[in-house]
Parts: structure tokens; C-alpha cells; sequence
């Protein structure tokens, strides 16, 4: 059985340029959105960097496969990933091993409201 990580961890594993899927929730509308994506890339690059920190915003700077671009994801909203052949899900702030019986997330009554619920959860 794989050993549950913590999101630093999930962070350093993630680094290594290989592909992985992550499920969050948007910040803007709330929806939920899965990517496929992989960290480490430079091609594309111009070199000039971002205009802000993403980090400092609690973002994951990633590039996007299927949309072909460089994105970012929320870790704080991260509900899933897929990863080193295994699926890990988002419980109490950690990565566990998903498993036939996980429990769900805190956030799972967050998904099933409607949108314009979310948005007037997040403040938004």
C-alpha cells in the first residue's frame, strides 16, 4: 500500500517533467476542471517570466498538454491525482491512496450544489 503525501511532497514529486492528471476546483466560478498536464517544461518559453509570483498565490504553475499552454492549478483546491501509476485523493490535506472505499472529501457537498452556490460560498 502507498503511503499517503503531503501536498509539499506531492509538489517535489510532481518536478520531474513526467505527465500527470489533477482534478480542482477553479477559483474563478468554481467549476470543477481536470487536467493533464506536466511541470518542468521550457520549451515555449520567452524567457521574461511571469509578471507574478504563483507560488505567493498558492499556485502551481504547470504547462497544459491538451490545451497547449502553460496554466496553473490552485493547491488548494486540488480534489485528485493521478501520478506515478497510482490515483491519490484529496483528504484532510493530504494525498491518500484512493481506494474502493475512500471517504469522501469535506468538499464533496461543495461539488454537488449549483454553480451559483459555489460562487456565493467562495465570496465571489
Amino acid at each position: 500500500m502507498a503511503r499517503s503525501l503531503s501536498l509539499a511532497d506531492f509538489v517535489r514529486a510532481t518536478a520531474d517533467g513526467r505527465l500527470f492528471a489533477v482534478g480542482f476546483i477553479r477559483r474563478a466560478d468554481g467549476a470543477v476542471r481536470r487536467m493533464v498536464c506536466r511541470r518542468g517544461v521550457t520549451a515555449g518559453a520567452t524567457g521574461k517570466g511571469m509578471a507574478y509570483d504563483p507560488w505567493a498565490r498558492g499556485l502551481v504553475p504547470v504547462y497544459d498538454v491538451a490545451a497547449r499552454g502553460f496554466r496553473c492549478f490552485p493547491l488548494d483546491g486540488l480534489l485528485w491525482a493521478n501520478f506515478g501509476g497510482r490515483r491519490y485523493v484529496v483528504s484532510r490535506g493530504r494525498l491518500r491512496p484512493a481506494t474502493a472505499r475512500s471517504p469522501p472529501d469535506a468538499r464533496i457537498g461543495f461539488l454537488r450544489c449549483a454553480p451559483t452556490a459555489r460562487r456565493r460560498m467562495l465570496g465571489m
